[in-house]
């Protein structure tokens, strides 16, 4: 993707940022009111060359032409863009597949949107998006509701873009990957159950991403999906197979059991490399209950359950220190789990550890 200019606000803010000096200052420096400065640093005024100047005599380090030159440089730029987006008809393709959703955690700039989605479909102008999506094979089936029947058309294009906007950037700089298989998977996932018991979020995405690599399936870290309210989605394009997780709860152990969801939909066979397919369901599908009910019972086995299945809502304290130990794994995930079947998030939340992703895999 080309190098764009940032605004001209944005670079004289963290030159400002570098120099220790804030918006007051640099007025009172300059000889301009607040008002000026903040309209200038808003891009509602034009950088001039008597405030170039100004600035520059005003803070060591900077040059007025430099100034002038990079705000010209900008102006081009802004001249460029309106063409270019007025060329994809990018005011009602955006609108009409909502890339204000799609693009919420990735990019607010059009033209970065537009060139994210030339990219992902391998097409070189927006009219081209819709014909692309109805000639692509990707199944997408977007939940933001358990309510099957709000699902619609226009979620389904939403997601289906996120994915392959997604696809493109957990790929940048990783070679294709030949997925294990699905015992092997089951295997590799069982021999490193430890490394999910963890408190800290760094080192869970760390260990995942290991995990993962064993299997070779890409995975990637998320604010969100569009248009719906999953933890978690796996999918397969390009012979490729892909995990990305939400922090939706901003929990570790909520994430820890959406990974270990998804990856049981890749060792039942939901998704294959075979076809390109997506898996987004959150809730209210057999599919989807099959699979919770083998994550729930990998990470805490029926066993250090049985005795307590019957009252789960009244568990002590020292019921489930008892239950984590016969399962050897954290408090944290058996909380979870009894919140998770009972629907009470009340209770001994003081157990669980706080979840944030620091890299979106959109950072790329």
């Amino acid at each position: 993707m080309e190098r764009r200019i940032a605004p001209t606000s944005t670079f004289i803010k963290r030159y400002l940022a570098a120099n220790n000096v804030s918006q007051k200052r640099l007025a009172d420096l300059t000889g301009y009111t607040e008002k000026q400065v903040s309209l200038i640093l808003n891009d509602k005024s034009p950088v001039t060359i008597r405030f170039a100047t100004a600035m520059a005599e005003a803070i060591p380090g900077i040059k007025a032409d430099f100034i002038i030159r990079y705000y010209n440089a900008y102006q081009e730029q802004l001249k460029k863009d309106k063409a270019f987006l007025d060329k994809n008809n990018y005011s009602n393709i955006s609108k009409k597949y909502r890339f204000n959703n799609i693009f919420k955690h990735i990019s607010s700039d059009p033209v970065e949107q537009t060139l994210l989605v030339f990219e992902a479909f391998d097409i070189d102008n927006l009219n081209s998006l819709p014909s692309a999506l109805n000639n692509h094979s990707l199944f997408s089936i977007a939940a933001f509701s358990r309510d099957s029947s709000k699902l619609n058309d226009k979620d389904n294009n939403a997601v289906t873009i996120w994915t392959k906007v997604a696809m493109k950037q957990m790929m940048v700089g990783e070679d294709k990957k030949k997925f294990v298989g699905q015992e092997k998977t089951k295997n590799i996932l069982k021999e490193n159950k430890e490394l999910l018991n963890v408190t800290d979020s760094d080192d869970l995405m760390v260990n995942i991403k290991y995990i993962c690599d064993l299997c070779n399936i890409h995975v990637g870290f998320s604010k969100s999906a569009p248009t719906t309210y999953i933890k978690g989605l796996c999918f397969s394009l390009d012979s490729q197979l892909f995990i990305i997780l939400t922090d939706r709860f901003k929990k570790i152990e909520t994430t820890v059991f959406a990974f270990v969801h998804e990856m049981s939909h890749i060792i039942r066979g939901d998704i294959s490399t075979d076809s390109e397919c997506i898996r987004v369901i959150d809730d209210g599908d057999a599919v989807e209950d099959e699979a919770d009910k083998e994550a729930s019972e990998y990470i805490i086995p029926k066993v250090a359950f049985e005795s307590f299945e019957s009252a789960k809502d009244q568990l002590t304290l020292s019921d489930i220190f008892s239950i984590a130990q016969k399962a050897q794994c954290s408090i944290g995930l058996v909380v979870s789990k009894i919140q998770h079947d009972t629907n009470d998030y009340t209770k001994n939340w003081q157990y669980l550890n706080k979840f944030e992703i620091k890299t979106d895999v959109f950072d790329n």
